[in-house]
């Protein structure tokens, strides 16, 4: 049982990990100008993290950076809050809680 508990742990964190590290890789992939194709991905982050990007996109316009650095701080909290909620309710689910 603990074993199990230990893998779930881990779950939760790898998607947010994973939306960081894609954050981190699109916007050091834009510093380098060979690389801007690569900025691409981050259009597919911006409708992944639908509710946090509206407020990304009303910053784009006037502040580029301050928008990107809203994806990748509240965009990763966010998919954090949500595997962290779909982990509670599997527990309520199967009774562990």
């Amino acid at each position: 049982m603990i074993t199990i508990g230990r893998i779930h742990l881990r779950w939760i964190y790898v998607v947010p990990s994973v939306h960081l590290c894609i954050c981190l890789v699109v916007i050091f992939a834009m510093l380098v100008p060979s690389l801007s194709y690569i900025a691409i991905i981050f259009e597919s982050l911006w409708v992944l993290d639908f509710p946090i990007s509206v407020v990304a996109f009303m910053l784009v316009w006037q502040h580029g950076i301050l928008s990107y650095l809203w994806i990748l701080i509240v965009g990763t909290l966010w998919w954090y809050l949500l595997c962290l909620g779909v982990s509670k309710i599997r527990g309520i689910a199967r009774g562990d809680d």
